[in-house]
């Protein structure tokens, strides 16, 4: 994976903005910015850097404490976050007046896995698909199979513009495998190799669609933002097998007896089940609609589109279908579990 990212630690933040707020304290640091590029670096752990501090004061200067006690440089004024996961080599750091000191920075992140630099790659379970959606797809949904992902999960996503895109707000705009403006080759052909890796391998891996922006009828998110964290940690189960779903006309769901234990165990706090019905419950007419447009996209604007997407969507419109008929347009995620 090309990870076109660069993790950039700022002195300035970790030293320069805590020395220089102490009036008496002249202190000057080099470099400013240390950057740590994500390709390169930190792939291949190269994540320490050297830093020089010329103490001009006429005392000694305690690097090392300032870096323990970083809030307490600033009171009432900032809040600088743990600083725990960034180390410092010699560990004691104190440069007497009118010298300089040197020593290294490095990152220390925890909960890194232990094969992240395993020079033969790691094995993967499982593809994620998002886009922008107020009112249709439920926060996390694993597909039925690597086809069905591909198709309607990925060939089929839509996302909502933002006010950082031009044009109006709110808008569906079609994006395949949220990935169009990348594409090389034309969009059915795109659609046609993935289906071909799934068929090729010899496990093919999970897909799953993630949705962090559906609303209620009022138009309040029913996600917050660290909410993602258990949808994925439901995802990571699900590749393991060591979490039940229920099954749905568009794919799997969690239960709420996994997401009650994971709310609790990981954000430690309470998740109710109105919270759950709410963010769960399959919304027929929407996806109805979402299917309608999907495949007037791709009989009238793409051409060559391989069949089966025509195929699985009608399939999938059949079962939305039989399930309205059964329990009517909404449907609670607890009408489901069997």
């Amino acid at each position: 994976m090309n990870i076109k990212k660069t993790l950039t630690i700022i002195a300035l933040l970790l030293f320069l903005l805590i020395f220089s707020t102490i009036t008496s304290a002249d202190i000057s640091v080099q470099p400013i910015e240390i950057s740590i590029n994500m390709n390169n670096d930190f792939i291949n752990g190269n994540t320490s850097k050297k830093i020089t501090i010329t103490n001009n004061n006429d005392y000694n200067f305690n690097v090392t404490w300032y870096k323990e006690h970083p809030n307490s440089i600033r009171p009432n004024r900032t809040n600088i976050s743990d600083l725990s996961w960034i180390d410092v080599e010699p560990k004691w750091i104190i440069i007497p007046p009118k010298e300089k000191g040197e020593f290294y920075i490095y990152l220390n992140i925890p909960n890194v896995d232990e094969n992240l630099h395993n020079a033969e790659g790691v094995e993967l379970k499982g593809i994620i698909y998002g886009g922008r959606d107020s009112d249709t797809s439920v926060p996390v949904e694993e597909a039925f199979n690597w086809e069905h992902g591909i198709i309607t999960k990925g060939a089929s996503l839509e996302s909502e513009t933002t006010a950082a895109t031009l044009g109006s707000v709110g808008k569906r705009v079609f994006n395949p495998m949220s990935n169009l403006d990348f594409l090389s080759v034309p969009i059915a052909k795109y659609i046609e190799n993935n289906l071909d890796f799934g068929k090729n391998a010899s496990d093919p891996l999970k897909i799953f669609s993630v949705n962090y922006f559906i609303k209620d009828k009022e138009g309040n998110f029913l996600n917050e933002k660290t909410d993602k964290s258990i949808w994925i940690k439901w995802m990571d189960l699900r590749c393991h097998n060591e979490a039940n779903a229920i099954k749905t006309p568009t794919g799997y769901i969690p239960e709420y007896e996994n997401l009650k234990n994971l709310f609790s165990n990981v954000l430690n706090k309470d998740y109710s089940k109105e919270d759950y019905k709410n963010q769960f419950t399959i919304r027929i007419p929407e996806n109805l609609s979402k299917i309608e447009r999907i495949i007037d996209i791709y009989k009238n604007k793409i051409p060559n589109t391989p069949d089966i997407l025509f195929k699985l969507l009608e399939e999938q419109k059949q079962r939305l279908q039989d399930y309205k008929d059964k329990y009517g347009d909404y449907i609670s995620p607890f009408d489901l579990k069997e």
